[in-house]
């Protein structure tokens, strides 16, 4: 993220109450799983009774599930109520286990992730850790972050870096790592066999045989994995996003806040999801910023 970001103002954003109802009208056209993702979504007041909220929408729905992704940084004081919302899995961002370069990745401190991944794993959260492997800055801590997460009892995705625009004088480009080459690197040390587990994701998962852990990776440019998404994603400011590679997007905000009916918002959600592309353009070089709106990830949501 840019180091001096252009935060949205307060009202342009959608109410907690106006996120539970657009949720209500998702799962009422058959979406059973809501992840909460951000930015952070723990440091927005009142979260917990969203993800309540969330868990009685879903609680008929064979299937369903609450998630949430998180930083971490404030895991530690929000897991306990998060376990009894309902919500079973929690994903954290976590690019480096080496404190200088976490700061210098995130600008924050380490410890109170580490702390709030061990209080996540007390309240009987599963964990998966995100992690984005960067050439140059942490591939050399990839192979010690599986047996890490494995001792742990922590699910690992690796994820291949998308080339959105961020902070100044990062080029994501020559930080790139393909999936491909990540685990021919890890096979010199861990034995990974593939497993058929799908989420409706774009992750391919391996078991770590040495350990028993799961990995995932996640390569969006190296091997397209979009003839398998089934995702979507609605923005804290009530944007409809069906691709995080094209900057086509809905407005939903407006029409919650124009008195529109439940159905209104269904067919604005339909014709969405009917334009949903084939494909993503991550990968194409013509440098059209069109394709997504020259956007930093904090924009959708990462």
């Amino acid at each position: 993220m840019a180091g001096q970001p252009d935060f949205v103002p307060k009202k342009e954003l959608l109410s907690l109450e106006e996120i539970e109802r657009a949720c209500a009208v998702f799962v009422h056209l058959g979406i059973s799983k809501v992840r909460v993702t951000g930015g952070e979504p723990l440091l927005r007041r009142g979260v917990i009774g969203l993800f309540r909220a969330l868990g009685r929408l879903l609680a008929n729905r064979e299937h369903s599930e609450v998630t949430l992704t998180t930083n971490g940084g404030l895991l530690a004081t929000h897991a306990r109520d998060l376990a009894d919302c309902g919500v079973r899995r929690v994903n954290v961002s976590l690019d480096s286990r080496d404190p200088e370069k976490f700061r210098s990745i995130t600008g924050g401190d380490l410890q109170p992730v580490l702390d709030g991944l061990e209080v996540a794993k007390a309240a009987g959260l599963q964990v998966k850790v995100n992690a984005v492997a960067l050439r140059g800055v942490n591939d050399d801590e990839l192979s010690d972050m599986v047996g890490w997460c494995g001792a742990q009892g922590y699910d690992l995705t690796l994820i291949e870096l998308m080339p959105t625009t961020g902070a100044e004088g990062f080029d994501p480009r020559a930080r790139f790592l393909s999936m491909t080459s990540v685990r021919a690197s890890l096979a010199h040390r861990w034995r990974l066999t593939d497993l058929p587990d799908r989420t409706g994701g774009p992750a391919k998962y391996v078991r770590v045989e040495e350990t028993g852990g799961r990995l995932g990776f996640i390569s969006a440019l190296s091997d397209n994995f979009c003839s398998g998404c089934n995702r979507v994603r609605m923005t804290a400011t009530g944007r409809l996003y069906t691709c995080l590679g094209h900057a086509d997007t809905t407005d939903l905000r407006t029409p919650l806040r124009c008195g529109c009916t439940d159905v209104e918002l269904e067919n604005a959600i339909r014709a969405a999801v009917e334009r949903k592309p084939e494909a993503h353009r991550f990968n194409e070089e013509d440098g059209d910023q069109t394709l997504v709106g020259g956007r930093s990830m904090n924009v959708p949501g990462g």
